[in-house]
Parts: structure tokens; C-alpha cells; sequence
């Protein structure tokens, strides 16, 4: 009787113990949620520097585009291109009228030192500010000295973002590894 009793005692303790990593779970997945979402409205006020509401928008048309979001002041776009080592993340904020005024890199890879320079080198992310689709390395845009690929790369993630307000026909074609090294 006292195996019986022991073995229910210990199936009991392992039971509890699964409900509360469940409910300890549920609740850590909302509270990041949460988080994310508080992080995500903070950010969409710096790019789009104002309050308001902002809603999620229909993905149309972009095969570059992830995700959008309106707000009365213009867009946030979320955009993901191939980078040199993988998918370039970019949140880019655009007026009504397709002028970039506002990105952030949201996840980026890229060579340390080389394209990885692109998430802190503000200089180089301003040259994209005011284009309208039409962002080009080498010929409106610098690219980042190692980093040509994911330079082009940043300029096509821009560019969709802007083409994706207006609708107009941008600088969006693939991204072209030319001969410039990266590595």
C-alpha cells in the first residue's frame, strides 16, 4: 500500500509540475509579447516622429515586403532581402507620398566588420532618407566600403518599402553580387 501511495505522490508532483511550467510559459509568452508589441509602437512613433493610431495594413503586390503598418503620418513597411549571409530585416518609414523618413535595422547577419558595419553607420543609412524608390549604390547611395552586397541589398529593401506606398515601379530588381568581395 505504501508503493501505491508513493507512486501517486510522485505522479501528483510530476503533474503539478507540468501545469505550472504551462502556465509559467503561457504567461512569459505573453509578457514577451507584450514587450515586443510596447517595443514595436515605440519605435513606430520615432520613425513616424508623432502619435496615432496605427493599423496593420494588407500585404499587396511586394514580394519584399513582410509586413505593413498605416499611421496618419505614412507608412512603417517591413522588407527582407538576401543579404551577403542572410536575410536583411529593415523597418523603413515612408510619407504618404513614398519619400523615406525614417529606417531601422531590425535583424541583420552580415560579416562583422564588413556589412555588419551597416546596423551602427548612421551616415550611411541617413543617404537613404528623402529617396523615393529610386535609391542606387553608386549613384545616389555610397556604399559601405567591404559591404557592396549588402549595401544594394539595404537599398532594395528601401526601395520596396517606398514602392510599396506609392505603387510606382522602383528600383527593385534582384540583388546583384557584381564582383566586389565581401569576405
Amino acid at each position: 500500500m505504501k508503493n501505491v501511495d508513493e507512486r501517486w505522490k510522485c505522479a501528483f508532483a510530476l503533474l503539478s509540475a507540468a501545469v505550472i511550467l504551462c502556465v509559467g510559459s503561457q504567461i512569459l509568452e505573453n509578457a514577451g509579447g507584450q514587450r515586443r508589441e510596447e517595443e514595436r509602437i515605440a519605435v513606430f512613433q520615432k520613425l513616424l516622429s508623432g502619435k496615432g493610431e496605427i493599423h496593420t495594413e494588407q500585404i499587396h503586390g511586394e514580394e519584399n515586403v513582410k509586413a505593413a503598418w498605416s499611421h496618419p503620418e505614412g507608412y512603417v513597411v517591413e522588407t527582407g532581402v538576401p543579404g551577403y549571409v542572410d536575410e536583411i530585416v529593415l523597418w523603413t518609414a515612408v510619407d504618404p507620398d513614398g519619400h523615406v523618413t525614417g529606417l531601422t535595422v531590425r535583424r541583420m547577419n552580415e560579416t562583422y566588420g564588413l556589412g555588419g558595419r551597416a546596423l551602427r553607420d548612421r551616415m550611411f543609412l541617413r543617404q537613404f532618407l528623402g529617396t523615393q524608390g529610386f535609391a542606387e549604390v553608386g549613384t545616389n547611395v555610397d556604399a559601405l566600403t567591404g559591404a557592396t552586397v549588402t549595401s544594394k541589398a539595404i537599398a532594395k529593401a528601401v526601395n520596396a518599402a517606398s514602392v510599396y506606398v506609392t505603387g510606382a515601379d522602383g528600383l527593385t530588381e534582384p540583388t546583384e553580387w557584381g564582383n566586389e568581395d565581401e569576405s
